[in-house]
């Protein structure tokens, strides 16, 4: 692939950069300037990571503040960090820390990481997902009241909306009300703002702890912020941030002045066990609100669209969940079929749109992969989406096909929409049994249909991939 021309101020600034990246040992640097890597990684990555995946070689990016990142897509490079111990391989989330706290789980490493891992295991893991189904099931329920037969339905949005109000249900024990719409409006709000490729150029060129402190408030900025003055204040997204924030702090202050000793719902238990600081426990909330609900409604919008064409498996989902139900017709979350029709379509939805693109750690100290040196600091992503399209593993990769997820199990190697490793996303399972619990809901009572005319492709949608559209369908009740 040949060099692009440069301007010539740019010119001195990129051959240093290749001719680092090579003194280091890396994968060949990518061809393009580092400016033009930046503005790609923040408005297409999906498109960029494709295009470095198709040449079926590593290479190198430099993302300047970012640093350098090694991409690679063979199967020995995913193994290699999907087996990687704490000590060599550690978090590549830094970016995180504009919306979570240091106490965060995202933001962890070594005996640190091991210890709140095992906390949020026992706060959302597979054990206490019986505890949650209900209130996943009762808030479809009331968004599918909500809709009029055959109207059109901006499926996204209601799946955004639909997840934030099952993790303020289950994690922070909000029934519906004012408290409970309060919150969901800040949520929304700063979700929907942080949306953008200025966002995402922001994110990635200025010193996050500075962004991290205009944004969210309640931090100390340090000088940079006052030279960035009121711009810096009206960043998008950082009026909803600290409005989120705030109310964040207030409702912890209120949990622990209540007795919250009896509540099931994840904010009960933080406070109640004692553990842990309000700052902790607000970092420790904040990440499954903010990184929890927005992924799973991608992920759900995605799947709702791939059954949009498809009233066979609407048929066979009602069928297959008629037996879950009990005596008053409503879905028994506790008795869904995971190995049948409803998980092989979540588990082919992930295959196909999910937003997890490679495994990615930052190397703790120096080590290899693939033969190349990899100096400590350095970012490695070992992309598994080629793996979920390669058409060795899933014939007619590109087609939406359940049954070919019917007896399979296909191992990390093959299938890690989650990630892989001992740094898989620790809400995996809860996001899973969500997607079964909804989805079953929507079938019990109806579908959604595609227009035959409706496309939807993936573009960048802030920190990950996301569909080009609402996704508007007709809901069609039974």
């Amino acid at each position: 692939m040949a060099s692009p021309a440069f301007p010539l101020p740019l010119a001195p600034l990129v051959r240093r950069s290749r001719r680092a990246i090579l003194r280091a040992g890396l994968p060949t640097p990518w061809p393009e300037s580092p400016a033009r890597q930046l503005h790609r990684w923040a408005s297409d990555m999906d498109g960029l990571l494709g295009e470095l995946a198709a040449t079926g070689r590593p290479w190198t990016l430099d993302l300047w503040r970012q640093g350098w990142i090694a991409v690679f897509s063979s199967a020995s490079a995913r193994q290699r960090l999907q087996e990687a111990d704490p000590e060599t391989f550690g978090h590549a989330n830094d970016l995180a820390s504009l919306f979570v706290g240091p106490h965060s789980l995202l933001l962890k490493d070594g005996a640190e990481h091991r210890a709140g891992r095992r906390r949020t295991v026992g706060l959302v893991g597979a054990e206490r997902l019986p505890v949650f189904g209900v209130a996943m099931r009762d808030a479809t329920d009331e968004w599918l009241d909500r809709l009029e037969p055959d109207s059109t339905v901006p499926v996204l949005d209601g799946c955004q909306a639909l997840t934030l109000d099952i993790i303020l249900r289950t994690v922070f024990g909000l029934p519906p009300g004012p408290e409970h719409a309060a919150l969901h409006r800040a949520g929304r709000g700063f979700m929907q703002a942080g949306r953008s490729v200025a966002g995402n150029l922001a994110a990635l060129v200025l010193p996050t702890t500075v962004l991290r402190g205009l944004a969210l408030g309640g931090e100390s900025p340090g000088p940079m912020a006052r030279l960035l003055g009121p711009v810096g204040t009206n960043l998008p997204g950082s009026a909803e941030g600290r409005h989120l924030m705030r109310r964040l702090r207030e409702l912890i202050a209120r949990r622990r002045a209540s007795d919250s000793s009896r509540g099931s719902d994840v904010l009960s238990r933080l406070v109640a066990e004692g553990a842990l600081s309000d700052d902790a426990i607000r970092d420790e909330v904040a990440t499954l609100l903010l990184a929890g609900h927005d992924t799973t409604a991608v992920t759900l919008g995605w799947l709702l669209y791939r059954l949009g064409s498809r009233p066979d498996l609407w048929d066979a989902l009602r069928m297959e969940i008629a037996s879950c139900c009990g005596a008053d017709g409503l879905v028994d979350p506790a008795r869904l079929p995971r190995r049948g029709l409803l998980g092989a379509c979540v588990r082919e939805s992930l295959r196909l749109d999910g937003l997890t693109i490679g495994i990615v750690r930052r190397a703790r100290r120096e080590t290899t992969v693939d033969g190349f040196r990899i100096p400590a600091g350095t970012q490695v992503n070992a992309l598994v989406r080629p793996r979920h399209l390669d058409p060795e593993r899933w014939p007619d990769p590109e087609r939406f096909d359940p049954h070919r997820m019917l007896g399979e199990r296909p191992g990390p190697e093959d299938l890690a929409p989650f990630g892989a490793g001992y740094r898989r996303c620790v809400g995996a399972s809860f996001a899973t049994f969500e997607m079964l619990v909804v989805l079953a809901a929507i079938a019990r009572r109806g579908r959604f249909v595609r227009p035959p005319d409706l496309v939807v492709d993936r573009r960048q949608y802030g920190a990950f991939p996301g569909p080009s559209n609402p996704i508007p369908m007709r809901w069609e009740p039974l």
